[in-house]
C-alpha cells in the first residue's frame, strides 16, 4: 500500500471535488493454505505479469518533444588552436606510432517533455478545467452522491474555474500549485468510493473526448488520472466491517479496495486499487479455510505447512515464523519472499484454529512495497474475530 503523496501527485483526481472545497474555505497470487489438504492453484482470472519498464512521468513516449527555445548568444572567443594530428594512415617516423582517432561519445537523450510543454501551457489548460467544471455541475454521477452534490453547489463558478486550472496545470508539470484542502484529507472527507471514482473519470474521458484530444495527450491524461486515483485510495486508512455468516468470523477491510468472492477454500480476496489499466500487479488479502482431519493448533498447522511452502513459489526465502504475540486467541505467522513468474512478492500468512477448522489471512505484496504493506495487514489480521 502506498500511503505517502510525494508532492507532484497534487493533481486532477478530485478534479471538481478539490476545487470545491476550495472555494468553500477561501498476478493477483494466492500463497498455498496450511496443510493438510491441497495447495489451491492461483486463479487465472488474475495473472501475475512481468512488471512493464517504467513510463515517463508526463505520459506516453509517443509524445513528440517540444521545439528548442533559442536564447540569446553571448559572444564566443574564438577556439584555441589545436595541434594537427597526422592521419591514423600517414607513415609516422620511426620508433613512433601514428595517433588514432578517439571515437566520439554519443549525446545523452534530452528527457521527455512534459504534458504541460505538450499543451503549450496554461492557456490550453484554462480552457480543459473550464469545460471540466461546466460539466461537472450537472453530472447525474457526481450529483447522485450528496457530499459532492452539495460542494458544487456551494462552489463559486469563478473560483471553482481558477483552482481546476491550478490543478490540472500541476497535474501535466506545469509551475502552478494547489492550494486548497490537502487531497487525501478531502478524500475522506468527501466519503468517496468505487462509484464516484467511476463517475469522474467517465466524467474526465467524455470532456477529453469532447475537445477532440489527441489519442497520446488523452493517454497521458488518463494515466495521471489512474495513478492519483490510486495514490489517493492507498491513503485512506479507513476500514469497515466484513462478516461472513457462514463460517461465523468477522474483520475488518479496506474500504476502497475490491472485493472478490474466492473459490474452493479461497473466501474472499481484496485488492488494492489498480495503478492503471495495465497494471500487472496488485497487493491484495485473501482468507483461506481449510478443514482438518484432527484437532491442531495453530503453531502445528503453520509449522505442517511450512514443510511444502517452498515448492510454491520460485526464489523461496524464510524471513520469519512464530506465534505472533496477539491477545485474545493464538495465531502463528509467518513471512516469507520468492518469486511468480518476473514478479517479486512478499507474503505474511497469519494462521487461527478453531475446532476442525483452520483459518489462514494472506497478505501479498510486490516486495518493494512490502514495508508500506505490512501495518495495514496487522491490522486486518488483529481485527479477525472468530465465534
Amino acid at each position: 500500500m502506498r500511503t505517502k503523496l510525494p508532492h507532484p501527485w497534487t493533481g486532477f483526481a478530485l478534479l471538481a471535488l478539490a476545487c470545491c472545497s476550495a472555494g468553500l474555505s477561501a498476478g493477483e497470487f494466492h500463497p498455498p493454505p496450511p496443510i493438510p489438504g491441497p495447495m489451491p492453484q492461483p486463479t487465472p482470472s488474475v495473472p501475475i505479469l512481468p512488471p512493464e519498464a517504467p513510463k515517463p512521468e508526463i505520459g506516453p513516449k509517443s509524445i513528440p518533444g517540444p521545439p528548442g527555445v533559442r536564447e540569446p548568444l553571448a559572444p564566443v572567443a574564438p577556439p584555441a588552436p589545436q595541434p594537427s594530428r597526422a592521419p591514423a594512415s600517414a607513415a609516422a617516423p620511426d620508433g613512433e606510432t601514428a595517433p588514432k582517432d578517439e571515437p566520439e561519445e554519443p549525446d545523452e537523450p534530452a528527457p521527455p517533455a512534459s504534458l504541460y510543454v505538450h499543451l503549450k501551457g496554461a492557456g490550453a489548460v484554462a480552457a480543459f478545467a473550464a469545460d471540466l467544471a461546466l460539466a461537472a455541475r450537472t453530472d447525474e454521477g457526481l450529483l447522485a452522491h450528496p457530499p459532492l452534490k452539495d460542494a458544487l453547489a456551494d462552489a463559486s463558478p469563478t473560483h471553482l474555474c481558477f483552482q481546476l486550472t491550478a490543478l490540472l496545470c500541476a497535474l501535466a508539470g506545469g509551475p502552478e500549485r494547489y492550494t486548497g484542502e490537502p487531497l487525501p484529507a478531502l478524500y475522506k472527507r468527501l466519503d468517496l468510493g468505487t462509484p464516484q471514482w467511476q463517475a469522474l473519470q467517465a466524467l474526465f474521458e467524455r470532456t477529453l473526448d469532447a475537445r477532440k484530444t489527441e489519442p497520446d495527450i488523452r493517454e497521458a491524461w488518463l494515466q495521471q488520472f489512474a495513478r492519483l486515483q490510486k495514490l489517493l485510495q492507498a491513503s485512506d486508512d479507513r476500514l469497515e466491517p466484513y462478516r461472513l455468516d457462514d463460517k461465523r468470523c468477522e474483520l475488518l477491510l479496506p474500504r476502497s479496495w475490491e472485493r472478490r468472492a474466492g473459490k474452493g477454500e479461497t473466501l474472499f480476496t481484496v485488492y488494492s486499487p489498480a495503478l492503471s489499466p495495465k497494471d500487472t500487479f496488485r497487493e491484495n488479502i485473501s482468507l483461506v479455510v481449510q478443514a482438518l482431519p484432527l484437532e491442531m493448533t495453530a503453531a502445528e498447522v503453520g509449522k505442517s505447512w511450512l514443510m511444502t511452502a517452498g515448492k510454491q513459489v520460485q526464489d523461496f526465502k524464510l524471513l520469519a515464523h512464530g506465534p505472533a504475540g496477539w491477545e485474545g486467541r493464538e495465531v502463528y505467522r509467518i513471512a516469507y519472499t520468492g518469486r511468480v513468474g518476473e514478479q517479486a512478492i512478499a507474503v505474511t500468512c497469519c494462521v487461527s484454529v478453531r475446532g476442525l477448522e483452520s483459518f489462514t489471512l494472506n497478505g501479498i505484496a510486490a516486495a518493494d512495497q512490502a514495508d508500506a504493506f505490512k501495518p495495514a495487514f496487522e491490522a486486518i489480521a488483529k481485527s479477525l474475530k472468530l465465534e
